[in-house]
């Protein structure tokens, strides 16, 4: 489960999520007028505003958390299709060896074949450049 906590010290928030650290700069207000109006950091109203920023965060955190366990189970279920692919493809190599088995070997008569009409080919080749010739 994810944890949340934050710090403010001047001029940066620190939040911190399961032992890990994020800094966020927040720059001091701008007042209209010119006036240099320092920004009050005491009352309800700077302390309303943490609060909602910590609600923020925390549910940013949940949405995040579902998420994750969202592409969780998409994982799993992925995982799951390429396990029950690899059986059926192991299922279809065994029957293709199995009705292959016994088909006769005829690669040794293909490569005969094919020498046979390479050399047909060659002998009329020769017999029309021949003519050509005489």
């Amino acid at each position: 489960m994810l944890t949340c906590s934050a710090s403010y010290n001047t001029n940066h928030w620190t939040m911190s999520w399961n032992n890990g650290a994020m800094m966020c700069d927040v720059m001091p207000t701008i007042s209209e007028d010119g006036v240099d109006n320092a920004p009050t950091t005491d009352g309800p109203a700077h302390d309303a505003n943490i609060e909602q920023l910590m609600v923020n965060m925390l549910e940013d955190r949940d949405k995040l958390q579902e998420q994750v366990e969202h592409y969780k189970h998409q994982m799993e279920d992925n995982n799951r299709r390429v396990r029950d692919l690899e059986k059926e493809k192991e299922s279809l190599r065994r029957q293709f060896e199995m009705h292959t088995q016994n088909l006769p070997n005829v690669g040794p008569w293909l490569f005969i074949f094919g020498c046979l009409a390479l050399k047909a080919l060659l002998i009329n080749n020769e017999k029309r450049r021949a003519r050509r010739l005489a």
